[in-house]
């Protein structure tokens, strides 16, 4: 099915949404919003003009004003780059979690026109190691819980200054957070940064088992968070919970940025703890939230859920993995006036590609809804060649929020950018309404509660156990998460090994989402006759 202007017109009518054009980008005419802010700088700039007074963030008892907010990055901006020489293009490397230093950093990065290096806080030393090797980060900000794992790789960095720790107590070997805000700026940096300048760099599980950094730029996220906000209608007067981590893009761009864009308050959550979060909506009268199908889940079994009063929750976003439609139903049920909506994106895409409108969810529940108004989409097959509605072929993106590629990969990058469109590896097909279904995936990956675990990568670790002959990852059913790690492994002559042994040496090397849950140990992997592993047959 070949889409036309005037069928992407029509969904924006729609969605309700004016001021889109196109421009010719890279040498590709794209739809754009037309009036759009041209750094994320300017626009915490636009809502500090706007009322400085008025709440950005909510982190515990902790309440920022944007005024404050600007005067924290402006502090930390000017530090950077007056006492530690952080220049344009230089990495700045975040392994902080859901808190106003992570809010900070991110924007202070931006400042200066350096590129912040979001990076998973659940990773192992190993896996942190890589990151530091690969991205060559000038500044580390870091959990102080996490010191012990950076201590052991932090000489791998060999561009790092500076390592600073968020919390209270000093450590030898790294400084305070705080130390860099105690002075106010004694002038205000300029911005040396475009819309086509990277301003951030967001690690992703490969396809090789080494995970890539997609380069996100200023364009890519305001595009996003534009297409966010048409699709949400949000004011300065919504309170957003950000519950899940901003080391992710959905959280990072859908969610703080967004907020930010149209003056909004933040309620940070460090972590995602049921009754937590139950508490803090009431608290904080939050209109809008967003995550993976298991918090919904969770958020369902509390026992306590009964007596809360959540009737201030307007939007209710969920992605990441698939939802239950059971799942769908009960929560329409017990929350009528909430909004449901379904997006689907990925990190190279700067996260929403579309949306599922509330109307729909029970109607197509399997479906992952319309393309966001500036996206286009189109299917085709192992030729390259658009397929007819309804067939199933590999999803292409274009948009102004496609990223700019892979840092240091050309080839990685030239694999998944074709001619302007990028290449998302999931297989999916359009309904005769335009509706798109993903329904499968052309790389071999596990998505467990909206984390990506690519399954050459926990192989790589298996091979490398001494008793281990051939290993196979694959996915598992699970009723929370949606899919978990399965292994399948076959041991080596005169070994035995049991299941905790396997999951115990994995440890060492994995973050914990990506452990198998299930170990199976048999004598032989199943095979076709070229010699490839049958993944479905395991």
């Amino acid at each position: 099915m070949k889409y036309s202007f005037d069928f992407y017109a029509e969904k924006r009518l729609r969605y309700k949404v004016e001021g889109i054009g196109q421009e010719i980008i890279d040498g590709i005419l794209l739809d754009v919003y037309k009036d759009r802010p041209r750094t994320l700088p300017e626009i915490l700039r636009r809502s500090v003009n706007r009322d400085p007074k008025h709440e950005a963030l909510v982190y515990g008892d902790r309440r920022i004003s944007y005024g404050e907010l600007a005067q924290m990055v402006d502090s930390l901006a000017f530090r950077l780059k007056e006492d530690y020489g952080v220049e344009k293009r230089d990495r700045v490397m975040l392994l902080l979690r859901n808190t106003p230093e992570f809010v900070v950093s991110f924007l202070a990065a931006s400042q200066i026109g350096a590129i912040s290096v979001p990076t998973n806080t659940r990773l192992k030393a190993p896996e942190i190691e890589y990151i530091l090797k690969d991205s060559e980060p000038s500044i580390l900000f870091l959990e102080p819980e996490l010191w012990g794992r950076v201590a052991q790789v932090k000489e791998r960095g060999k561009n790092l200054r500076a390592i600073f720790i968020s919390g209270p107590e000093r450590v030898s070997g790294a400084f305070l957070f705080s130390d860099l805000l105690r002075k106010p700026a004694p002038q205000k940096l300029g911005v040396p940064a475009t819309e086509e300048d990277v301003n951030s760099t967001m690690y992703t599980s490969g396809t090789t088992g080494l995970p890539k950094g997609a380069m996100l730029c200023h364009r890519n996220f305001i595009a996003n968070s534009m297409n966010a906000q048409a699709l949400c209608h949000l004011s300065s007067e919504d309170k957003l919970l950000i519950m899940a981590p901003m080391f992710h893009v959905t959280a990072l761009n859908s969610q703080l940025i967004k907020i930010i864009h149209v003056g909004a308050t933040g309620v940070l959550m460090r972590a995602f703890k049921t009754e937590d979060i139950l508490d803090t909506i009431e608290r904080e009268r939050i209109t809008e939230m967003t995550g993976v199908p298991a918090m919904y889940s969770l958020i369902l079994q509390s026992p306590t859920l009964e007596r809360r009063n959540l009737t201030t929750l307007r939007y209710c976003g969920y992605g990441g993995a698939p939802a239950p439609v059971e799942m769908i139903k009960t929560l329409k049920g017990k929350f009528p006036t909430w909004r449901l909506r379904n997006v689907y994106g990925l990190t190279e895409a700067s996260s929403w590609v579309t949306m599922l409108p509330h109307d729909q969810t029970t109607i197509r529940p399997d479906s992952t809804g319309l393309p966001v108004p500036v996206d286009r989409l189109k299917i085709i097959n192992d030729r390259g060649e658009e397929v007819p509605q309804g067939e199933v072929g590999e999803i292409l993106i274009q948009g102004p929020n496609v990223f700019k590629g892979y840092w240091r990969n050309p080839e990685a990058t030239a694999e998944s950018l074709k001619e302007g469109w990028l290449c998302t590896g999931d297989l999916g097909r359009f309904d005769e309404e335009g509706y798109l279904y993903v329904v499968d995936r052309k790389k071999e990956m596990v998505i467990r509660g909206g984390e990506n675990v690519y399954c050459i990568e926990v192989e790589n670790v298996l091979y490398q156990h001494p008793k281990v002959a051939e290993a196979a990852v694959t996915g598992a059913p699970d009723p929370i998460y949606g899919e978990v790690v399965k292994a399948v492994i076959v041991l080596k002559k005169n070994c035995l090994a049991s299941e905790s042994e396997i999951q115990d040496y994995c440890k060492k090397f994995l973050a914990d989402y990506k452990i198998p849950k299930y170990v199976y140990f048999i004598d032989e992997l199943p095979r076709n006759p070229a010699g490839k592993v049958i993944k479905k047959a395991i």
